[in-house]
């Protein structure tokens, strides 16, 4: 009985690291990595859209991607493995931020470990207020420089030059490179969205050791009784 009652209580959901359904992007690593700048605890990343070898198109990106709340978005480039949070959905045309409150997205770069937030305050004209550039004729496009954009519609080349994420205007980009745009080649384009792993309930783990202690007391009576003289 203890022992059936010990595997039952060691199936149960007790706090699953991140995991990620579909792609070919992330590995553990990344999706850890992803979770831990999100700050939210582990996550349930799946993968709704992915360019594959030969580019699907803008269009294609928006149709799998729009209207589903937050995403992570991996670029695959020649450079690097890089990405973005939108922390709202694609869609429309410009996601614009003008509360401080409201900047929480950010880009990365999974190759170098780097991750840059949106800029605060009213610096550079406000410059953090452009969180993502949306649109048909457009991929994933985040920030007005675009800090981290692939605006080729045939999702097959993009840049980034520094303006509404990071330390701002001029600042070093999300490859590391000061003062001038950097332009990257795509090879793949993946969105995942976001879901919280969900943990079991205090209630749970209280139940599981009450079991536990019931059939440790019953193991030990049924072992007196045995010792007893016939």
């Amino acid at each position: 009985m203890r022992k059936l009652l010990a595997v039952l209580c060691l199936s149960l959901p007790l706090g699953a690291a991140t995991t990620w359904t579909g792609g070919v992007l992330l590995d553990q690593a990344g999706a850890d990595q992803l979770a831990a700048w999100l700050g939210e605890g582990d996550l349930v990343l799946t993968n709704v859209f992915s360019s594959g070898p030969v580019a699907n198109g803008s269009t294609a990106f928006h149709a799998a991607s729009d209207n589903l709340g937050r995403t992570f978005v991996l670029i695959e480039t020649d450079l690097g493995l890089v990405g973005g949070y939108d922390p709202q959905s694609w869609g429309g045309f410009y996601n614009i931020t003008i509360p401080d409150a409201e900047r929480t997205a950010f880009i990365f770069n999974l190759s170098t470990a780097v991750k840059e937030a949106q800029v605060l305050g009213p610096s550079n004209s406000n410059a953090g207020q452009y969180q993502t550039v949306n649109g048909n004729a457009y991929g994933p496009v985040f920030g007005l420089g675009y800090d981290l954009g692939v605006a080729d519609g045939s999702l097959t080349s993009g840049d980034a030059l520094t303006y509404s994420y990071g330390a701002g205007y001029n600042t070093p980009n999300i490859f590391g490179v000061a003062f001038t745009r950097t332009q990257f080649s795509v090879v793949r384009i993946e969105t995942y969205t976001i879901s919280d792993v969900a943990t079991p309930e205090p209630a749970t783990f209280g139940l599981c050791g009450l079991a536990l202690a019931i059939g440790a007391a019953l193991t030990r009576k049924r072992s007196k009784q045995q010792a007893m003289p016939k």
